[in-house]
């Protein structure tokens, strides 16, 4: 097999102008065969980061001894498709010419005498090509009569053994020399752009239980114009890898462990039809453990520290849980999209939280997802900004917070407070606290029915 990548200019020629000029051959040649192929025998599609793919396709042609025209057809639109090449056993010799949609009587030229079957604005005809005339096309039924298609470019074609939908496609036009007559087999690839994915993911929190069922989803979008069938589909994030060749996917997938790329390879083979979006079931775990804790955040109003009186709900999820439940620890990544945490309580699911993962998570991935506001624990607050000192940009704040427990269940509470790096704590009673680049942060654990009152003293410049 000849690996010897061929690039093909993609010209946007009509056939037209191709047709005349094969038409000027000396006469003594042979007729040149005529091969249409519509589909792919073999298709590979890897969806990269964004609106971007490479394809690759193997194509069996049938070919008579010497010259071929061949038009493979049901690529995507010219202007989708960048870097063309070819291999295989068989190169294609000369240019390949680009058809658009409204150059299609060339493609009838090269049916003369040749059975086809046409479905459009009249219904259903079949007969044998005689001549186009300008914008008409004529026919001869089984019974010897005369047809005539106007504009047969709005219909879809079917001849012996293959057929298209040529309304709105293109194709493109290669000549192959043949040393004998036979099937042969090659291969093409490009990259093309309209062809995507997003990633969605459900959690769906048990109100009776500690657990949660994770189903990720992914959503393909088809807006090349073009269709394949029994597509061995991969798909991953990260940035585009435009390398390659027919061997490119080989060499792709040394990328595939790095860490902020998700890569699937999905088992059973996909169709995708043009202008298509269809959403698909990735991953499903059940009886995910997660921990729901309460967060009390402060903001800044001046030089004074104002918490709202009801801390939001946080779901904190262990991704290597996810990944490890059910058989899918063979997948090392979530691909980044949306995810939606829903409360279900009987049959009715209710939205209580979403953000957007925006990388990859891996196993040591921990998500945390706001969903709401308690009701049940209440916060007040008396807070002081004093002066420290003779220094009057060293402030010294004082505060006492004073915590409610409204509910039957303990809870773990965090209190956030912002500050900077210019800050030092003095003292912090009835909690755990540490300080961090941006933030005190105090932890306790707050029993059912309690009242609990911390403290805390710190300095900070502004």
């Amino acid at each position: 097999m000849n690996n010897f990548l061929h690039k093909i200019s993609l010209t946007a020629l009509l056939l037209l102008t191709a047709c005349s000029a094969i038409a000027q051959n000396p006469a003594a040649e042979p007729e040149p065969g005529f091969v249409f192929s519509s589909k792919a025998d073999e298709v590979q599609i890897r969806i990269q980061g964004g609106q971007f793919a490479t394809v690759w396709e193997t194509r069996i042609l049938s070919l008579q001894e010497g010259t071929n025209e061949v038009l493979l057809h049901g690529l995507p639109n010219p202007a989708n498709i960048t870097d063309l090449q070819f291999a295989g056993e068989l190169l294609p010799v000369g240019s390949a010419l680009r058809m658009q949609s409204g150059a299609m009587t060339g493609l009838f030229d090269r049916l003369v005498d040749q059975q086809v079957t046409l479905t459009g604005p009249a219904g259903t005809i079949s007969g044998t090509v005689e001549q186009v005339r300008g914008s008409m096309l004529s026919l001869r039924d089984a019974d010897g009569h005369q047809i005539i298609v106007p504009n047969p470019h709005q219909y879809s074609l079917q001849t012996t053994g293959d057929s298209a939908d040529i309304r709105a496609e293109t194709g493109v036009l290669l000549t192959y020399n043949a040393p004998r007559a036979g099937s042969y087999r090659i291969q093409l690839w490009y990259h093309t752009g309209l062809l995507g994915w997003t990633a969605e993911h459900q959690l769906l929190v048990d109100a009776e239980t500690d657990q949660l069922d994770w189903h990720t989803f992914i959503h393909l979008e088809n807006n090349t114009g073009a269709a394949w069938d029994g597509v061995q589909l991969k798909i991953e994030s990260g940035g585009v890898n435009r390398r390659g060749g027919m061997g490119g996917l080989t060499s792709q997938v040394a990328n595939d462990r790095n860490p902020d790329r998700f890569v699937h390879a999905f088992e059973d083979a996909i169709d995708l039809a043009p202008s298509e979006s269809q959403r698909r079931l990735l991953l499903k775990a059940e009886n995910i453990a997660y921990e729901k804790s309460y967060r009390f955040q402060a903001t800044h109003n001046r030089s004074l520290n104002v918490t709202n009186r009801r801390p939001d709900i946080l779901y904190r999820i262990d991704a290597g849980q996810m990944l490890a439940a059910n058989n899918v620890s063979g997948i090392p990544h979530l691909p980044p999209g949306e995810t939606r945490l829903l409360l279900r309580t009987g049959e009715t699911l209710t939205l209580i939280g979403d953000r957007e993962l925006t990388r990859a998570a891996s196993a040591d991935t921990l998500i945390r997802i706001q969903g709401g506001r308690s009701s049940r624990l209440l916060l007040d607050e008396v807070v002081r900004v004093l002066a420290s000192g003779q220094d009057e940009r060293l402030n010294r704040i004082e505060g006492t917070y004073t915590v409610r427990n409204l509910g039957t269940q303990s809870k773990p509470l965090q209190i956030s407070i912002p500050t900077n790096e210019n800050t030092r704590v003095l003292n912090v009673t009835g909690a755990r606290y540490r300080l961090t680049a941006d933030a005190l942060e105090m932890e306790l654990e707050m029993q059912p029915g309690a009242v609990q009152e911390i403290t805390f003293t710190y300095e900070r410049r502004p």
